[in-house]
């Protein structure tokens, strides 16, 4: 089954507004499901958080509604709101069609820019900040 993570994120770092701040192609700083505590910031974290199948009475329907994670993080709160309103911004929300394999139909904003501090966990004092947001992202699976 083709994974639908893999195609957001390669769309989101092609987009030149994004690519800025992370880098792109295989060097860009965008990561599935964890960020090491010594990444170079900026960079984007992302995962599924849940993952429903439409069904028929005669079994799965082949609509799949995944709600994905995106947490942009920076050495400051402004920059990790930059760089979520960039990921936003860049039409993430506006994808449809073909990418990599995961044909989208509709992808929705679930909640708005959320902020955080990150406490340090490897004994340095400086925090980390980042600004989350959720999607949803129909395709067929």
């Amino acid at each position: 089954m083709a994974d639908v993570n893999v195609s957001l994120r390669t769309w989101l770092i092609a987009q030149s507004g994004v690519n800025a701040l992370i880098g792109s192609g295989s060097s860009a700083r965008c990561y599935p499901d964890v960020l090491d505590q010594a990444a170079t910031l900026p960079a984007i974290l992302y995962y599924t958080v849940s993952s429903t199948h439409d069904h028929l009475l005669r079994g799965l329907a082949g609509l799949v509604h995944d709600r994905v994670r995106f947490e942009c993080y920076a050495v400051t709160r402004s920059g990790a709101n930059a760089l979520a309103q960039a990921c936003i911004s860049a039409g993430l929300i506006d994808l449809r069609g073909l990418y990599t394999s995961v044909y989208i139909s509709a992808v929705e904003l679930e909640s708005g820019l959320v902020c955080y501090q990150d406490p340090p966990t490897d004994g340095n004092k400086v925090p980390r900040y980042f600004t989350s947001f959720d999607l949803t992202v129909h395709y067929k699976g």
